[in-house]
This record gives C-alpha cells, structure tokens and sequence, in this order.
C-alpha cells in the first residue's frame, strides 16, 4: 500500500514538472510544432509530386513505345504484304520457271530494305532441274539486282530454319536475326509458303530484310542521352540497341560483350508473358534505371524497351517529344491505313487490275474524307459552309475541310502538284495534317508553317501543297488567313472582289519557312468563295481558259439575283464550266468552297463589369458580381451554380497561368446580356495563354489513370454554350457564352 503511494506521488511529481516545462516553453514548442508541420507538408508534397510524375512519365512512355510498335507492326506488315503480292505471281506460273526470277527482282525492286529473295522449292519440283532448285535475287554493293540458283549439296536448303519450320507449320515464318555473310549487316528472314491450286505446299518464299531502318528508328525514338530503345527476341537475342549504349546493356543485366546471354535470355522470356509493364533494373553500384517494354503483337514476338535513368528520364524535352511521335504515329497510321485498304479492295476484286482497284479504293477514301452534310451547321444561323470536289480522273490531289471549335471556324482549300496516287496520298496526308495541327493552334500562319515542316520530312517525291487556311471568330467576324501559292479567293459582299493575299510558297517546297499571316474584319452577309485553278483553268476545244473574269461574273450575278443558297453558287460555277468545255475531258480537279457569314446582333438589356487582381483572395468578388446578376435575372438556382463554377475556374486558370508568379495584374471581367445569351468577356495583360487549346479530358478514367490538369477548363467547356479565345492588343480575350 505504501509503495503504491510513493509510485503515484512520484508520477504526479513528473507530470507536473513537464506541464511547467510546457508552460514555460509555448513558443519554442509552437515553432518546433509549426517547423514539423511544413516539414511533413514538403515531404508530403514531394512525394506526391514525384509519384505524379512517374505515373506521367510511364504512361507517356508506354504511349510512345504504342507509337514505335505500331511503327514497326505496319513496316513488317509491309513485308509480308509485298512478299504475298510477289507469291500470287509465283503461284500462277509455276509451269513457267523461268518467270520466278522476274518476280523475285519485282520484289526486291518494290523494297530497298529487302537484301535479298529466293523460291525454295520442294524437291523434284522441277525434274529437269535436279532435286534442289532454288532461284534467288540479289542486291550487289552498287544497288543492282542479279539473280542465279544457288541450291546444290553445299547448300541444302531443306534443313534449314527457315525452310522446315515455315512448311511444318503450313504458315509464315520470321526467323530469329542474325548476321548476314554476305555484307556483315543484321538481317532478319520472312518465310512464306507457297500452295498449288489444291492447297498443296509446292516451295516456301523467303525474303531477306535489314534490320538498317529498325536501328534508325531505335536510335531516334528517345531523345534523352541516357535513355535508349533496345529490342529484343522472344530468344534474349539483341534485335537492335545503339551501339553506344550497348555496353551499358550488357553491365546492366552482367552480360559478356555479345548479343545474347542467358541474363537476356531469362529477361526476354520474363517479358514474353506480358504484353506491356514496366520493371525497374540496376548494376551494381549504378543508380537505378527504369524498364519499359512492350510485345510486339506479331509473328516476329520481338520485345521492345525503353530503358532509362530514373533522372534523366524526366527530362522537359521528352513532352515534346512525345507530341512529335504523336504526329508521326498518325500520320504513318493514316499511310498505313490507305495502303492496307487499297489491298483489301485489290483482293475483294480479284478480276480487275492491281491499279484499277488501288485508284478506285484511294477515290472512295479521298471522297469519304471531305465533309459530305450539308448545311453543316443547321443549328447555327449565323455561319453556312457548302464546298464541292469533281476530281478529273478516278482520284485527284485537291482538298478542302472546315469545323468548328471554340466558336471559330477552321477551313481550308489546297491543291497537290501533281496527278495520280502520289497527289491523292499527299492529299489525304495534308487534310489530316490540317486537322490534326488546328486542333492544337488557332493563327494560321502558323498551322502552315507546322504542316510545311511536316510535310517536307516525309516529301520524297518533292510534291508541294498550294494551300490557304482560315480561321474565322464568328462572334467578332475577324477572319486570319495564311496564304501558301494558292489562287487569291473572291469576297462578295455587294461587290465582288479578290482577297488580298501575300504571296508565300506552297507547303513542301522548303522546310523552315516563315509564312506571313493576314487579317480582316467581314461584315455582316460576306461570302468568301475559294476555289482551285481546276475552275479558272478549264479549257474547251480551242484550248481557251475559262479564265477569272466568267468567274466573277458568275458571282457578280449570283449577288445581284439576291440568291441565298451557297449550293446555287458552285452548281452554276460547274454549269458554266461544262458549256464552256462542251465535250472536252476535265484535265484538272474542280474544287469550290464557300463560306457565309452573318453577324447576329441581339438588344443588350444588361452589361457590368468588374476588375479583379490577380489574387485568389478576390474570388468573393467574383462570386458577388456574378449573384448580383444571377438575382437581376432571376436565373433558376441550376443554371446559377454552373456560372458561378465556370466563371470561378476561368478566372483562376487566368490567375494561374497568364501572370508569373509574384507578379501584380489585372483582369477584368464584364457581362453582357440579351435576351438569348449571358456573355461573360474576360480580359487579361498577362503573358499570352489560350485555355482552349488544352486537350479535353476523360473523365471516364480512374483518378489515378488520369492526367494532371485540364478539370477546370473542362468544367467550363460543360457548363457553358461556348468558349472562345483571342489574342488582341497584347491582351488575353477570353469569351464564355450561355443560351439562356
């Protein structure tokens, strides 16, 4: 009992010296508590912010390794469809043998890439030939192509790979790479095998490719320095890897300098049961690197990696990068796409010719491409669009788009040089290319100036684009064009006349080029008609030219006729130009596009403004201005809690990204009402910075699937009719319309 005292009054005694401590000390512990607290919020926020950025990083590489599989899948399956184009001919002239070394050099002739090609044959195929016969092509140093048979007792192809497991199987074979003795080059062998009219296998197509362009291709894919690409065999064996990053490859999994090893080994049939992931390696004593890899989902079963260090990884040129192989991917996609549907067409049409089916399969294409609805916009009553494309031949090589974002009007009309299917791929090329780049860019100087560069680093055949692209804001009626060599278009207001355009040169001459931009304000009822020189270069018998003057005559009536409908206006063009032919073939495409624009002017019952600093404290001012309104109006409390939001979001994207941080601005925000719409117009002096351009966001992925950023500006595309941006007097117009 007395020992339980003398414990308690020990204990009482502890407790009230650490209060007195407590007591005495207030402020250091407040400053010990506060330092602790930004200590854990920095650990915290760091971590957070590293683990983001390498959800980003993965998902952005696995992204471009989708690109480089696609890339390397289409290049095989070129291959493979050049190879079964060449086995048709084969098949069909068996009884000819002297014909097979003819369709071997067409083969080697439609790829540079193919070192060499040969029909094995089944033994006795031929009697008279001996048992072994095998007629191969070949491409000597100089870039000529022989052909010999090269079968005998020193070269029995049939215990070889490539042969047994390609007829075992009955199906198409890629054989393991390895190094060509001929010219020391890695090589990798397509084997394809060949069937009589009773599906009997008679001989096996086989078709040697270098692996040049995959180094290439494995050495541009990733731009920082320490990161490289390397593929790999479902066997471990090297496929390609920079040569100066080989040597790191091999310490990375303690590999002898060579190309395979059995750490390669066990890696690749490790991946080999996965079609993507990411795994992170080290050597010793070397920081840790990161592996993504992705299989290639064909024949080949190659597994391509990226491997990098977790630093140097996060390099600020990779989002660039990955915007670069975006534009590639598509546009090699689209290549790709064309090609492969213009075989399909080939073999649903057995009876008619390789060309006949290739031109009638491009025409659908190029037709299917082209906005086909007209009125495009029935909605809509302040703009109307009709355009029209007669191609002279099957196919042609002129082109013309529009669309609508962010209430501004994207169009454009081009022509290619050139006919056939060079200028139809070069057409369908450009239209997405315009697409694709406008998507992301609103100044037309600039969409061509990027479509230019494009188009000259995959221009071979040196074909050039006439092109002009506007863009129209529809509230303001301020139409910004860029001219590339294209025929000035006509604007018809009570006049006819021809735009003024700077004379620039047409896209695919030159890259780099500095294109120069215009501007105009188009009044109320202005047509714009643009046109190629199919229209103004049509000749009849007598070899005249239908010349620009017919043309704007035909306008000119077209205005003075008060005549309304667009369609009107291209149907008389054609009408005209068909009398003034009579029965001469069209030499040139005939494409027409015109543009109406109306400018839609309500009675304004209310206008306000208010300006705000660039402070997050001034957000209840905001919220005051916009209730003050919502009450005028007596908006129902819905449609007022969607304002207030997409208003909130806007100025604070503005606050956010237009003014550096630390740094005093102004924005202003005035409403302006009538009795369709609430228009909120928000102005800014901050650096230029268009919210419309961020990519919409999917909102069906999980939090952490999804990007950083993007909710708020997707918050107001919801929440109001329309969203627009313009770049005016080194201020930021930022327009936000809702149909009331």
């Amino acid at each position: 009992m007395y020992f339980c005292i003398h414990i308690s009054h020990i204990t009482m005694r502890i407790g009230n010296r650490i209060l007195k401590w407590l007591q005495a000390n207030k402020k250091l512990l407040t400053i010990l508590f506060a330092a602790f607290l930004i200590f854990t919020s920095e650990v915290w926020q760091y971590r957070i912010a590293r683990r983001n950025t390498l959800n980003n990083v993965e998902r952005s590489t696995m992204q471009q390794l989708n690109v480089v599989n696609q890339v390397i899948r289409d290049r095989l399956s070129v291959f493979e469809m050049a190879a079964d184009g060449i086995s048709w001919g084969i098949e069909d002239n068996t009884d000819i043998p002297d014909s097979i070394p003819r369709y071997l050099v067409q083969l080697m002739k439609s790829c540079s890439d193919i070192t060499s090609c040969a029909v094995c044959f089944v033994p006795y195929f031929y009697p008279s030939r001996g048992k072994l016969y095998e007629p191969v092509a070949l491409r000597d140093q100089s870039g000529i192509i022989r052909t010999t048979q090269i079968a005998g007792p020193e070269h029995d192809y049939t215990t070889m790979p490539f042969y047994k497991y390609a007829l075992e199987r009955d199906s198409d074979y890629w054989s393991e790479p390895y190094i060509n003795g001929a010219d020391q080059k890695l090589v990798v062998s397509y084997s394809l095998v060949l069937h009589d009219n009773h599906r009997n296998a008679f001989g096996v197509l086989t078709i040697d490719v270098s692996l040049d362009w995959l180094n290439d291709l494995a050495n541009q894919a990733y731009p920082p320095p320490s990161s490289f690409v390397a593929i790999l065999s479902h066997e471990g064996e090297v496929v390609t890897c920079p040569k100066d990053k080989r040597e790191y490859l091999f310490k990375l999994f303690q590999a002898e300098d060579k190309l395979n090893s059995a750490e390669l080994k066990q890696l690749a049939q490790k991946l080999s049961h996965k079609t993507k992931g990411v795994m992170t390696v080290a050597a010793d004593n070397e920081e840790k690197s990161l592996l993504f890899f992705e299989k290639i989902e064909s024949e080949t079963n190659w597994i391509i990696t990226v491997i990098g260090s977790e630093e140097e990884i996060f390099h600020s040129q990779y989002l660039s990068m990955r915007r670069r192989l975006l534009i590639t991917f598509v546009t090699l996609t689209l290549l790709g796409f064309i090609i492969w549907y213009s075989n399909k067409l080939r073999i649903v049409n057995e009876e008619k010719s390789r060309i006949d089916s290739e031109l009638r399969a491009a025409a659908n294409i190029q037709q299917g491409m082209l906005p086909k609805k007209f009125p495009p916009f029935p909605e809509r009553d302040d703009i109307d669009v009709y355009g029209v494309l007669h191609p002279a031949k099957e196919i042609g090589g002129d082109l013309y788009d529009f669309y609508i974002r962010d209430e501004k009007l994207f169009f454009c009309i081009g022509d290619v040089s050139g006919k056939g299917m060079p200028a139809s791929l070069m057409m369908a090329v450009t239209r997405s290319m315009f697409r694709i780049v406008s998507a992301q860019e609103n100044n037309p100087q600039h969409i061509i100036e990027q479509m230019n560069n494009l188009v000259n680093e995959m221009n071979e055949l040196s074909l050039f684009v006439t092109l002009f692209v506007g863009v129209l804001d529809l509230p303001t009626g301020k139409l910004r064009y860029c001219n590339a060599g294209h025929d000035a278009p006509l604007i018809m207001t009570k006049e006819v006349n021809k735009l003024n355009v700077l004379a620039n040169l047409p896209v695919g001459v030159m890259s780099g080029i500095l294109y120069m931009g215009q501007e105009i304000e188009l009044d109320s009822e202005t047509i714009l008609f643009l046109y190629t020189d199919g229209l103004v270069e049509a000749k009849n018998g007598k070899r005249e030219m239908f010349r620009e003057r017919r043309m704007i005559y035909i306008a000119k009536e077209f205005i003075t006729t008060d005549q309304t409908q667009l369609k009107h206006l291209t149907d008389q063009m054609v009408t005209e130009v068909k009398k003034f032919t009579g029965n001469i073939p069209q030499f040139d495409d005939l494409t027409m596009l015109a543009v109406k624009y109306k400018r839609i002017v309500h009675k304004e019952i209310l206008c306000c403004s208010l300006v705000l600093k660039n402070d997050i404290q001034q957000l209840p001012l905001l919220k005051t201005f916009t209730d003050d309104i919502i009450e005028k109006l007596k908006i129902n409390r819905s449609l007022a809690m969607k304002l207030n939001l997409a208003l909130e979001e806007a100025v604070v994207n503005i606050m956010e990204y237009a003014y550096m941080p630390k740094t005093e601005g102004e924005i202003e925000v005035s409403a302006h009402v009538d009795e369709t719409q609430i228009k909120f117009i928000i102005t800014d002096y901050g650096m230029a910075f268009d919210p419309t351009l961020k990519n919409e966001v999917d909102t069906t992925l999980t939090v952490e699937d999804r990007p950083i950023g993007g909710l708020g500006i997707h918050l107001v595309r919801q929440y109001m009719d329309s969203i627009n941006y313009e770049r005016a007097d080194n201020k930021n117009i930022l327009t936000l319309i809702k149909h009331i």
